[in-house]
């Protein structure tokens, strides 16, 4: 695939602790097949090597350039100061516990150039200790309609930088749902996504990427439907409450449960709250 100037793709990557990651996941960005990136790595106060590891990559990589936060400022902010600071026409992110497969780049990009869309998402692969567990199965399209039932992105995507921007970026006061929040306000402004082909990033399970508690987890996944309430519909407003319900694993009653079920939730849900819900008679999520 040519590449220009023009065409410069900036990836960022959050880091904070996890040394031993962010080193495969800045060879998976350095290693793409397309090579016109611009990598920009925001460390947000680690004390584990994570900074001296990066000040002598920088000087053996003109493709990096680093931000080294005194303190944890949080993913939100991070990620803002990379999108402000980036030179690419288009960007994409990337969790330091995560790593892109060879073509994610190359394909995001072609796909986004090829479609009208706000942003392109692609399928993922979950790994643990080098092993893939299972991998997604997103839809080819998600528009706003179905965005406001459930997060059907995932946590990256690639678009213009500019769109980023237009938007105002992630919204640093919700304690989880930020890139939820993030990618509903783009099909807003921008319209329906598009799903690239194959699996192009592996995310990697584990106790280590368990950032948030369930009480956080909670208390934004609440700020996210309070901020958002108003544009959902009477059916979309019981698939959010269910969704925070089964996100933070607290437990529902049946009487609660019935009351929030729905037919879009049969349709999506069903073989997960028979394989995963179903427990003595209650209902857990």
């Amino acid at each position: 695939m040519g590449s220009s100037l023009k065409d410069l793709v900036t990836v960022y990557i959050i880091t904070l602790n996890r040394i031993e990651f962010l080193k495969r996941s800045i060879d998976s960005v350095l290693n793409q097949s397309y090579e016109n990136i611009e990598l920009i790595v925001v460390d947000n106060g680690s004390s584990d090597g994570t900074q001296y590891f990066l000040k002598q990559l920088e000087n053996d990589e003109s493709r990096l350039s680093c931000i080294y936060l005194p303190n944890n400022m949080g993913a939100c902010f991070a990620r803002n100061r990379a999108i402000n600071l980036a030179a690419g026409i288009y960007i994409t992110g990337m969790d330091d516990d995560d790593y892109f497969a060879p073509m994610r780049v190359e394909s995001l990009l072609s796909t986004y150039k090829s479609q009208q869309c706000s942003f392109v998402y692609s399928d993922d692969g979950y790994v643990q200790s080098g092993k893939q567990l299972k991998s997604t199965n997103k839809p080819d399209k998600v528009d706003l309609k179905l965005l406001k039932f459930q997060n059907l992105v995932g946590n990256q995507v690639l678009s213009k930088t500019s769109c980023f921007k237009k938007v105002g970026g992630f919204d640093e006061s919700l304690r989880a749902a930020q890139d939820y929040d993030m990618w509903l306000r783009m099909v807003i402004e921008f319209g329906t996504a598009v799903k690239s082909d194959g699996i192009t990033q592996y995310l990697e399970s584990g106790d280590h990427s368990r950032i948030s508690t369930s009480t956080n987890k909670f208390k934004g996944y609440m700020q996210f439907y309070q901020k958002h309430k108003s544009i959902f519909n009477r059916a979309q407003k019981k698939h959010q409450l269910l969704n925070i319900k089964y996100a933070c694993r607290s437990v529902i009653s049946k009487r609660v449960f019935l009351t929030l079920f729905d037919r879009y939730f049969i349709k999506r849900k069903l073989k997960v709250f028979i394989t995963r819900v179903i427990k003595r008679g209650s209902y857990e999520y």
